[in-house]
């Protein structure tokens, strides 16, 4: 029997429980378009009303991926990569058979994901960015030469992985040569990035769509308002703005994607560099994010765009999208925006207001499962907790009923 009842050819979602693939599920499921996930195995992704899981074993690697599709029990389909690792897979594929996909080619992707094949083609073609320097390509500068660097991974996803970060800062030679050297023996590449000052409110994004001719056929942008605590932090609230204060580095994003062939969806990161008014590139992903809510929520659907772009359809521009909504990671920003209301740097009115009506990471009343089931996972997690803390409070209560 046949999983997929509708005529239109399922998106068949390559990937993991994280919220990048559950907004990709969501976008897909609202518009009423078959699908199936890949490489999820319960946990929060399955919760979602709109998930069906593709009973496939395939890995993020071409060779497991293709045999995978060989065995597929359907006639078609269209290849949604919601990870780089499966981004670089999709890229390796044929382009023949009965499945379709609009993602980067293996030039492109690469160019992107691997960060100093980023850096040299930011290099060549003279876009604005932060000075980089890739230590197998000569010598480098004496450290007294490199504060304000950072070191910033080839390879932000096995980086991650491996340290649960998105870098390291130093503020010695010798902080700087032990993390190299940590980064050496777990076998990841590095770079050493100039670290642009500025606040959380100086990192802008443009998200948007390149179709089959090359055509960007949506351009979307946004601002953070709050982040986690550090340097190198991810964004807990973001805000829908006007894309004119942003136009040339639209522009400069565009020529960047047209250099190297691009096709897909796309979300690039700029930060604001104060010191000469520049908007300088930070990096492009080359896959659905994990806030894309607030993209939807405006008007802009790429991961649509991409599933008609794949079947050859014409994909309509969008020319305009709401500004001023708000996206919030709802249990990052209570933490932050508590400590700023303490701190006097945020009212509760700001707060409020950016919260009222506002797009979230997980909660959606349509789709309630995620967000409870994640509520759930973190209730269990601090009663443990609390269990194991010898003088915690369940502890205690237990002590005094014997």
């Amino acid at each position: 029997m046949n999983r997929f009842a509708s005529q239109s050819e399922p998106a068949l979602l390559l990937g993991c429980n994280v919220s990048n693939c559950l907004a990709a599920v969501r976008a897909l499921g609202r518009t009423g378009i078959p699908l199936a996930v890949a490489g999820v195995r319960g946990g929060l992704v399955s919760k979602s009303r709109w998930f069906k899981p593709w009973p496939t074993e395939a890995e993020p690697r071409p060779e497991t991926l293709t045999q995978a599709l060989s065995a597929a029990e359907i006639p078609a389909g269209v290849l949604i990569p919601c990870t780089d690792h499966w981004v670089r897979a999709v890229a390796s594929l044929p382009t023949a058979g009965r499945f379709r996909w609009s993602s980067p080619s293996h030039r492109a992707a690469e160019t992107c994901l691997d960060k100093g094949q980023f850096a040299k083609a930011l290099e060549r073609l003279d876009l604005p960015r932060p000075n980089t320097l890739i230590p197998e390509s000569g010598p480098l500068p004496a450290w007294s030469e490199l504060t304000g660097y950072f070191v910033k991974p080839r390879d932000s996803s096995a980086f991650f992985a491996r340290f649960a970060s998105k870098g390291f800062r130093f503020s010695s030679a010798e902080e700087a040569e032990k993390v190299i050297r940590l980064c050496s023996e777990s076998r990841l590449e590095i770079l050493l990035q100039e670290f642009i000052p500025g606040p959380p409110t100086a990192h802008h994004f443009l998200d948007g769509f390149m179709d089959r001719h090359g055509r960007i056929r949506a351009l979307f942008a946004r601002r953070r308002v709050r982040a986690q605590y550090g340097e190198l932090s991810n964004s807990s609230c973001l805000v829908s703005i006007d894309i004119e204060p942003m136009r040339d580095a639209a522009e400069n994003l565009e020529r960047f994607l047209r250099d190297i062939g691009y096709r897909g969806m796309f979300s690039a990161e700029f930060k604001l560099d104060r010191r000469d008014g520049r908007f300088k590139f930070i990096e492009v992903n080359t896959r659905v994010w994990g806030d894309m809510g607030l993209a939807l929520r405006c008007g802009v659907d790429v991961v649509q765009m991409a599933y008609k772009d794949a079947l050859g359809e014409d994909v309509q521009p969008v020319l305009d999208y709401k500004v001023g909504q708000h996206w919030i990671n709802l249990h990052r920003d209570r933490v932050v925006a508590r400590d700023l209301i303490r701190d006097r740097q945020l009212t509760w009115g700001a707060f409020g207001r950016s919260w009222m009506r506002a797009s979230f990471d997980l909660l959606s009343l349509s789709d309630p499962g995620p967000a409870l089931w994640d509520l759930g996972q973190r209730l269990r997690r601090r009663a443990g907790t609390e269990l194991a803390q010898p003088g915690g409070r369940r502890a205690q209560q237990h002590v005094g009923a014997l």
